[in-house]
Order: structure tokens, then sequence, then C-alpha cells
């Protein structure tokens, strides 16, 4: 196993442990990467919007609530009040925990093109990390997504989704959210395909 590309050293240990005991070992690490962040996480900008708006619903719930309990009306009234402020809570930290877990499989992920192979391996759900590997046959209906930024997505295949007016497919595997695109795109031509 030969590691030509420097970028693996940037990689926790953890992950870049992951990646070689995952190579065998006539393999090289052409390039390594992991999506953006800012990219992968666009889509949660929405849930904090969300998750404050929770959290504007539980204040004025509880400034209810102690108004009626101070003006000595039914405890039903200020029970259920204090409830619904207590589920917004509830609400608002699931919201907020669902964002930040995107983008910390963002940060657990990693892509990787070998002499042989893309890889990808995400963080696990439970248990131990999620690995696919796709081989030259694998990425002859790759397709390529450009952002304004440079960054996109690169799409080896996707699961086909029920929906026929879907625009993205349900899943989609491959390296999204990467930087330079094109260059990650140039690799695997050059490489695999």
């Amino acid at each position: 196993m030969k590691i030509t590309d420097t970028t693996v050293n940037l990689l926790e240990p953890a992950l870049r442990n992951r990646l070689t005991s995952e190579l065998k070992p006539d393999e090289s690490i052409v390039w390594v990467g992991q999506p953006n962040p800012a990219h992968f996480g666009r889509g949660t900008k929405p849930l904090y919007f969300i998750g404050l708006l929770e959290i504007a619903g539980a204040g004025v719930c509880a400034m209810l609530a102690w108004r009626l309990f101070s003006n000595d009306t039914s405890r039903v009234g200020v029970l259920a009040l204090a409830f619904m402020a207590f589920i917004q809570v509830v609400g608002a930290i699931v919201v907020f925990r669902f964002a930040m877990t995107v983008r910390r499989r963002a940060e657990s992920t990693v892509y990787a093109i070998s002499t042989r192979r893309a890889i990808v391996i995400e963080p696990p759900m439970v248990g131990s990390s999620h690995v696919r590997s796709y081989e030259a046959k694998d990425l002859e209906r790759m397709t390529v997504r450009e952002r304004p930024t440079g960054g996109g997505d690169i799409l080896f295949h996707d699961e086909p989704s029920d929906d026929p007016e879907r625009v993205i497919p349900a899943s989609a595997f491959g390296f999204t959210a990467v930087d330079n695109v094109r260059e990650v795109e140039r690799l695997l031509r050059e490489h695999l395909v």
C-alpha cells in the first residue's frame, strides 16, 4: 500500500487508520477528501430557524402560563401551557441536534481515489463505519453537478425513487459536497474510468 496524496495526513488519525486498513497491498491512494461541511449542511439552515421559532414559542407559552398562574386562574390552563412550552423546548433540542449531526457526519466522512477504485467511508449510525467501493465498471454512469463555487457532487449511481417528479434521487451515492469537483472528476477519469 502506497499513499501518494499528502492530504491523507490531514485526516484525523482514526479516519486515516480506517482508510489505510481498507486498502489492499497493491493499491495506492491518489486523492483523499472530505465533504465540505458548509455545503453539506447548507440544507440545515432552515432547521436552525425552526429551532429558534420553537424556543420563541416556548417562551410565549411559559410567559402565558406564568401570567395565568399569577392571576390564580385555572390550574388546567397553566399546566396545558407549561406542557406546550416543554414540548416546544424538546422539539427545539431535537431540531438543533439533527442539524449538528449532519455537520458531524460530513466531518467524519472520507472520500478516496485509489489506483483500483473510488472509496466512500461514512460514519456509522450504529456499529462500525460503512464502506462503499466503486470500481471502474461502477463509474460508467458517473454524473457531475458543479456549483458556482467550483464545488459539487460526483454521483456514481442512485437508487430509483418512487416519485417520478423527484429531481434529486432518493439515495445518491458518490462524492457529495466536494471542493474542486472538476479536478476530482479528472482524477477519477484519469485513474479509473
